[in-house]
């Protein structure tokens, strides 16, 4: 029994992969943008 998966369902979800990760450490330093810095040492 082996497995039948196309080369672009592994890039696919790479791609997908590394979309998520980057969004999910952008959107923190838009976060810390807008707080002031005793806001963001309360934060932490």
């Amino acid at each position: 029994m082996t497995p039948e998966l196309d080369i672009w369902t592994f890039l696919v979800a790479g791609t997908l992969g590394i979309i998520v990760t980057l969004l999910g450490s952008i959107v923190p330093i838009f976060k810390s943008r807008k707080m002031k810095l005793v806001e963001e040492i309360k934060f932490e």
